[in-house]
């Protein structure tokens, strides 16, 4: 499928032979389109850069086949984010992986790392609480961008929360277990939170963690060693007070 073949145009529905004729999708094929189910045939290995770029997109399969993906060094949800947006899709509920993907796989429509040590996308869409898959390690990058989940609830494998992993998420209660070692730089930025609970074990509070959320009081506990910058920082007017209980005297503020 040639490149911007079917960008802008008006189609609601493809259809794909099952042949395993398709090799590639080209760049921007369905970029800009109403089309909001995609079930990429197997026998596509290559699928460019903003083909799928669409906010009205709900549900997607990729195939076991797929090995080169156009926007595979940018964070995963500017794969079928509109052009213009920095939020990703509003409405996409499910990312379906076939099973022997090399790259990533998929539990409950969830984007996980092929190895399932990483959550790298929860699409926008999907509401509710989520339970993240046991043996995962690591919350990706922006993972949950924008996620509409009222409440994530994380397996004692988790260590790391990645940058941006929770940025501009709804969900207003979160407690992050003792497992977690690391919250990356703004990981819950300008998110919805009011109460978060950081049990102990927790080492490591990142630049401008929760930065603009909603929190006005959190306890800090004595195994957290470093808190970057602006991590609880409020000055855009959301909670201008907030009120910290810090449990470790030797604690390192940037």
């Amino acid at each position: 499928i040639g490149e911007d073949a079917f960008e802008y145009s008006a189609v609601e529905k493809i259809n794909f032979s099952s042949a395993g004729n398709l090799l590639k999708i080209g760049e921007g094929a369905f970029s800009i389109t109403p089309v909001k189910n995609l079930d990429i045939p197997e026998g596509v290995a290559e699928i460019g850069k903003d083909a799928l770029k669409t906010n009205n997109l709900e549900e997607v399969s990729l195939p076991s086949t797929l090995l080169v993906w156009g926007n595979e060094d940018a964070e995963f949800y500017r794969i079928f984010a509109n052009k213009t947006s920095t939020n990703g899709p509003t409405v996409l509920k499910s990312i379906n992986i076939a099973a022997g993907n090399t790259m990533y796989k998929s539990v409950d429509g969830v984007v996980y790392s092929a190895d399932g040590k990483t959550l790298v996308y929860c699409p926008t869409g999907k509401t509710g609480t989520l339970s993240i898959a046991q043996g995962t390690e690591a919350i990706g990058e922006s993972a949950f961008r924008w996620s509409r989940l009222s409440d994530v609830e994380f397996p004692a494998s988790v260590t790391s929360i990645g940058e941006y992993a929770f940025y501009a998420a709804k969900a207003t209660s979160i407690t992050i277990p003792g497992t977690v070692k690391r919250l990356d730089k703004q990981s819950f930025y300008y998110s919805a939170l009011r109460d978060v609970v950081i049990e102990n074990g927790v080492e490591y509070i990142g630049e401008q963690a929760f930065a603009l959320s909603y929190i006005n009081t959190a306890v800090i506990p004595a195994s957290v060693t470093y808190i970057g910058r602006e991590a609880f920082d409020f000055e855009n007017g959301y909670n201008k007070n907030c009120w910290l209980k810090i449990e470790n005297d030797n604690i390192t503020l940037a």
